[in-house]
């Protein structure tokens, strides 16, 4: 079952349709989501992701802290693609809420790989 829901980030405003998959378990270590692996290198204050393409380079740091989720590109000192307030503080309030945003952040870090090297996200 897809979801729309509207964001704003390095893409402007936009509206995605995320197919949330009942049985993603989420937190593990290591999954994969859309063609990027998403690994786990904190669980919480703050719960934080670095994500990797097929060749294993970083193209992508994920951070949930104080109510905020933050997404930079393509690593931790990079350009930040996307933010939003979300219910929980140092980590996702709930799974469902973790499945959400990690496939939006994924949806944005694609976005910014497929502009490649031209800075065509700034």
């Amino acid at each position: 079952m897809a979801q729309k829901f509207y964001v704003t980030g390095v893409m402007g405003f936009y509206c995605l349709e995320v197919k949330l998959l009942s049985n993603l378990i989420i937190m593990t270590t290591e999954f994969k989501i859309d063609g990027i692996t998403l690994k786990l290198t904190c669980e919480s204050c703050p719960e934080q992701y670095d994500a990797f393409n097929d060749k294993n380079e970083l193209v992508g740091y994920l951070r949930v802290r104080h109510g905020y989720f933050t997404v930079n590109y393509p690593n931790v000192s990079g350009k930040q693609v996307f933010s939003s307030e979300i219910d929980g503080d140092g980590n996702f309030s709930n799974e469902r809420e973790r499945e959400v945003y990690l496939k939006i952040a994924v949806i944005f870090i694609n976005y910014c790989i497929s502009k490649t090297f031209d800075n065509d996200y700034d």
